[in-house]
């Protein structure tokens, strides 16, 4: 009986001291978080500011203010993944605060559409936007923006050139309000469904392609925001094909 004991409270030691070498790695982890998005933010900030005194200028050709609106484009794009990054950990954490607020789906979606006008263009790719009369939906107007805006960019990514995004919107059951993404590409296999929304894990369609410049996370971020709204968030078959991703939150 003294034997055992002991043994295990040699193991009590060796699992606490584990716990303390975990908790020391996540606050390392944290820290690297903060400190890259602090500094990414600065010079972001410049290349917008330069991109609206070009803008201002009125000396650019065409060709030019399309480059400009690219680059700007890009910029808004890294900031938002910046954000997501920051967002995912502290919801993992359990420390997100949402800003709830009544918000439009149509004023939604129509944000969504502006802000996606500019990588569609250079992909000729063609947007497609419907939603029901009068759908309000409950959560943080900057989160589910962004939600929305990784959907679409999963769809961007591995729908074909020339091809239609399709945005839309309708009253679910239980009181929810369903808004789904679908592109046109080779759609996503069952036995993959699950896995995408997992941390680092990149999807393939089903013609085994990969995006090269996905790790991952911008899935995983709308499964935690979905949930920490009460919602959820799947992928499914679009018609007549490609792949359709849904998330069905509270409806205001």
């Amino acid at each position: 009986m003294f034997r055992d004991i002991t043994e295990l409270r040699h193991v009590q030691r060796e699992l606490e001291e584990a716990n303390l070498h975990l908790r020391s790695v996540q606050d390392m982890k944290n820290e690297l978080v903060s400190f890259v998005a602090h500094d990414i933010k600065n010079p972001l900030s410049i290349i917008v500011a330069t991109c609206g005194l070009l803008d201002r200028a009125n000396q650019l050709s065409p060709e030019q203010q399309e480059d400009v609106d690219g680059i700007r484009a890009a910029a808004h794009r890294i900031n938002r993944m910046v954000l997501d990054m920051i967002d995912l950990q502290l919801a993992e954490d359990g420390a997100l605060q949402l800003n709830v607020q009544t918000i439009e789906v149509r004023d939604l979606m129509q944000e969504v559409a502006r802000s996606l006008i500019v990588r569609m263009g250079r992909a000729h790719q063609r947007l497609s936007v419907g939603t029901a009369d009068g759908l309000a939906i409950r959560g943080d107007r900057s989160l589910l923006f962004r939600l929305i805006i990784n959907l679409a960019d999963n769809c961007l990514k591995y729908g074909p050139p020339d091809g239609q995004i399709r945005i839309s919107a309708w009253r679910s059951t239980g009181d929810r309000v369903a808004i789904a993404v679908s592109d046109e590409g080779p759609g996503v296999p069952e036995h993959m469904r699950d896995r995408i929304f997992d941390r680092y894990a990149k999807g393939e369609r089903l013609d085994g392609q990969r995006s090269a410049d996905s790790r991952g996370l911008g899935l995983r971020f709308c499964s935690v925001m979905a949930e920490a709204h009460g919602g959820t968030v799947w992928v499914e078959d679009a018609e007549p094909h490609g792949a359709r991703f849904c998330v069905a939150l509270p409806a205001g």
